[in-house]
């Protein structure tokens, strides 16, 4: 046998992969790890990656090890390395969704602060928000990792995505678990959004475009911005009594931190900038900050000009959507410094939307913490940089609401695939009829994306025909 295998990840799947192809035939473990790099495992050594590139062209093969495996394959296809091969120590099936917890996936006590927060308005009082904010960013100090929702379909809780749309289609919660999957970065261009590999909903079409370019037998169901599907947090009624009580009002939405990464820019002056702009053309001034950034300064700063404070709760409150929708629809402008889906969400909504600069012109996504900044740069490409000069164009300090302005967003807004309740419905039908022909099973799911599809077919359902075919297009000819 050649020993020409490099394996591509030196962690426990790494060795798993040794085990199953034979040291005879591994030549090298590489890993991105500086301090394992020139180490050797069962007396195999651990080479770059810049070295592992300079050896493929010498037809030494690559198999990726880790199951996280996005920025790496981002590394490899920057490279224009395409032959590269994916380890799988089993069969890999679809991850089932736990009945007897929370649909959030936390752990018991940021559980609790979730359901916590169900139960206060944030847009009348954040006094609590702050308590319960402080409390949470312990247990992330402490934990020294941010809680993510587990499972397949933990992307899904993001702001309240998935309950929102299951809400509006009326899909019963006992058939969740063949849910698809909701992307959540729909407002920027950014690469680790095209690995999907069973049915997934999106807002717009460039993520559509991309995913069944890298994988065309997903189901790749866009549904518009998903702020559209929201229910307002209060009634019409009381909407139209605050509405009267704090008149034209202009909304401000503050470049926000993460868990980890604290955004930097001169905050004040950001709110200084927009006093001085607008203040005297408004009734009244709202600032929005995301849940992270309650307790900062610039909150207390902003308070003492007058400004009220609001929030739409922590990421994966089930209300997120419903609160910024009716933050949202208060408002008659928003301003901003930064990209948001927030922009998207106004956009929807008929509001007028400005920028002011920030100091440093830093995007989320730019300080974003990824462990590498390798990754980082596979992640925020060219395509974006284009996208965000382009944002900097258009939106500037008049508030105002045009067609410029659409046809920026709408690509990854998809304002042109709003979707009825009807069509919102056969989507969760189909997710479920393919996993359940799947057996959960991924390696059986392109075939099963097809037999549903003839199922159809025979069952004269040409609704969900046109449905899915509109989602994998030519995969079921």
């Amino acid at each position: 046998m050649k020993k020409n295998i490099i394996l591509f990840g030196a962690g426990n799947n790494g060795r798993l992969a040794l085990k199953k192809y034979g040291a005879e035939r591994v030549a090298y473990f590489c890993d991105n790890d500086l301090c394992i790099q020139g180490n050797e495992i069962e007396e195999i050594l651990v080479i770059s990656f810049d070295k592992m590139v300079e050896l493929h062209s010498r037809d030494y093969i690559i198999i990726v090890t880790p199951k996280n495996n996005c920025f790496m394959i981002g590394q490899l296809e920057q490279e224009d390395i395409f032959d590269y091969l994916i380890f799988r120590d089993s069969i890999y099936e679809i991850e089932r969704f736990d009945k007897s917890r929370d649909t959030s996936f936390w752990d018991d006590k940021i559980r609790f602060y979730t359901e916590q927060s169900r139960k206060f308005d944030w847009l009348d009082d954040i006094t609590a928000l702050k308590i319960m904010t402080d409390e949470v960013l312990q247990l992330y100090r402490e934990s020294k990792q941010v809680p993510i929702a587990s499972g397949r379909l933990g992307e899904s809780y993001y702001y309240g995505n998935l309950p929102t749309l299951l809400k509006y289609a009326g899909h019963p919660i006992e058939n969740i678990e063949y849910a698809p999957n909701i992307c959540h970065a729909n407002p920027s261009p950014v690469f680790s959004a095209e690995f999907y590999k069973s049915a997934v909903i999106v807002s717009g079409i460039y993520y559509k475009e991309k995913i069944r370019k890298r994988y065309p037998y997903v189901p790749v169901f866009t549904v518009g911005p998903y702020i559209y599907y929201a229910e307002n947090y209060y009634s019409p009624k009381k909407i139209k009594e605050i509405k009267k009580q704090i008149g034209k009002m202009l909304l401000i939405m503050l470049p926000h931190s993460l868990e980890f990464t604290e955004r930097y820019y001169e905050k004040n002056k950001f709110i200084d900038s927009i006093l001085t702009k607008y203040q005297g053309k408004f009734d009244s001034i709202w600032l929005c900050v995301l849940w992270i950034d309650i307790n900062d300064s610039v909150c207390e700063y902003a308070k003492s000009c007058g400004i009220h404070i609001v929030s739409a709760g922590f990421r994966f409150d089930e209300m997120f959507n419903d609160r910024l929708r009716t933050i949202i629809e208060l408002c008659d402008a928003l301003v901003c410094g930064d990209i948001g889906t927030f922009i998207s969400y106004a956009l929807c909504l008929g509001k007028q939307v400005g920028r002011l600069d920030i100091s440093g012109e830093e995007t989320y996504w730019e300080v974003k913490e990824i462990k590498r900044e390798s990754d980082k740069k596979i992640q925020i490409s060219e395509e974006y940089f284009d996208y965000k000069k382009r944002f900097m164009n258009i939106f500037n300090d008049k508030l105002t609401y045009n067609k410029q302005q659409i046809m920026w967003a709408n690509p990854l807004a998809g304002f042109d695939q709003i979707r009825s309740k009807k069509y919102m419905q056969y989507i969760f039908e189909i997710s479920k009829d393919i996993w359940i022909q799947s057996k959960g099973v991924m390696e059986e799911y392109p075939k099963a994306v097809r037999e549903v599809f003839y199922h159809y077919y025979m069952e004269n359902e040409v609704e969900k025909m046109v449905v899915l075919k509109q989602a994998v297009g030519g995969y079921v000819d």
